[in-house]
C-alpha cells in the first residue's frame, strides 16, 4: 500500500473509531435511570439498549489511473424502556413496561402466518 493510500486508510479508521464510541458509550447511567421518589417508595426505571455499527473501505487502482481508495460507515443506537424498580420497605418489585405496539405488530403477523398455512391446505 503506497502512502497516499495509508493515509485514506488512516483518515477513515479514525472518524470510524470517533463515530462508533459513542454507540458503544453504554453504562448503568443509560440503563437505570435517576431514582424519583414517590411518598414511601422509590421508583427507578429501566432501560434496554440494541446498539449496531459497521464499516468498509477498500482501495485500488492501475497504470492508467493511479491508487484511489474509500469507505464509509454507519452505526445506531435505540433504546426502550423495560421495566420500573419499584422499591418499598417491604421489599422489591419490577414492574415490566409493556409494549403493546411491539405485542400488536407479533400477534398481527403469527395470526397472518397462520391463516397463510391454512390458506395453502
Amino acid at each position: 500500500m503506497d502512502d497516499g493510500s495509508q493515509q485514506v486508510v488512516d483518515r477513515i479508521a479514525e472518524r470510524v473509531s470517533g463515530a462508533v464510541a459513542p454507540l458503544a458509550d453504554i453504562s448503568a447511567a443509560r440503563i437505570f435511570g435517576t431514582p424519583v421518589e414517590y411518598g414511601d417508595r422509590v421508583v427507578i426505571p429501566a432501560a434496554a439498549f440494541d446498539v449496531g455499527a459497521g464499516f468498509g473501505f477498500g482501495g485500488g487502482g492501475d497504470e492508467t489511473h493511479g491508487s484511489g481508495g474509500g469507505g464509509g460507515g454507519g452505526g445506531y443506537t435505540q433504546g426502550r424502556p423495560v421495566a420500573m424498580i419499584e422499591v418499598t420497605s417491604t421489599g422489591v418489585r419490577v414492574r415490566p413496561v409493556l409494549d403493546w405496539t411491539r405485542i400488536g405488530i407479533t400477534a398481527l403477523g403469527t395470526a397472518l402466518a397462520v391463516w397463510r398455512i391454512n390458506r395453502r391446505r
